[in-house]
């Protein structure tokens, strides 16, 4: 099944590839996403045009998909699969027993579906977007970061959170398990570039010293 996005004028609707545009980067220098975007960063052809002209409907489809793979995670969840799980978010069912029951529901199910590929990371998109009150996220801890690093992170520079690393995602020299929360508040990060300077100040001394002694620095490892 394809997804569209949806463009409107006043005689035609347009339904796009829901893998068309940019991807969006969250943050600035060290400050990155910490989910992958769908995007790919380029156009997909496939498109439907849905043109009306006074009692007419024309509808122009144009199947060929270009630039991406049919990878089932980057297919979005159903409006209904999504409301009813906002349903029960909102009467208070914890994310475990979520994830568990839809995990558990593959097994009757005809075939896979998006929805069975339900993560932490779904849910808390779903806090946000139906608008459930912060305070159900935070019964989750995982739910509750990402929320509170989001938040941080519509901060820009200011924004204390440098990494952001949930199970799952993928990040160069970090295990695909590894999860990771680099902060630093801007005190911090000024206190260490000054500290920095201190610190290369004092091993160019030392290694001038080692070289007029015709030392090397692995012969004084584990000497006291």
């Amino acid at each position: 099944m394809d997804f569209f996005i949806r463009r409107r004028s006043q005689t035609s609707t347009l339904y796009l590839c829901h893998r068309s545009g940019k991807r969006i980067l969250r943050g600035k220098g060290k400050r990155f996403s910490w989910k992958p975007s769908v995007k790919t960063g380029r156009c997909c052809p496939a498109r439907l045009l849905v043109s009306k002209k006074h009692e007419n409907i024309t509808v122009s489809n144009f199947k060929t998909h270009l630039e991406h793979n049919f990878s089932l995670r980057t297919i979005r969840i159903s409006p209904d699969e999504r409301a009813q799980i906002a349903k029960r978010i909102e009467s208070g069912v914890s994310s475990d027993r979520i994830l568990d029951d839809i995990s558990d529901s593959f097994l009757d199910a005809e075939k896979l579906e998006r929805v069975h590929l339900l993560e932490k990371r779904d849910l808390y998109n779903i806090i946000r977007d139906f608008k459930i009150n912060p305070e159900r996220a935070h019964q989750d801890d995982s739910i509750s970061t990402a929320y509170w690093v989001e938040t941080q992170q519509k901060l820009g520079e200011e924004s204390p959170v440098l990494l952001y690393k949930q199970q799952g995602d993928a990040h160069e020299g970090l295990e695909n398990d590894d999860f990771v929360l680099a902060i630093m508040t801007r005190y911090q990060q000024n206190l260490v570039g000054s500290l920095y300077n201190t610190c290369v100040g004092m091993m160019e001394g030392i290694t001038k010293f080692l070289d007029e002694e015709g030392l090397d620095l692995n012969d004084c490892r584990g000497q006291s």
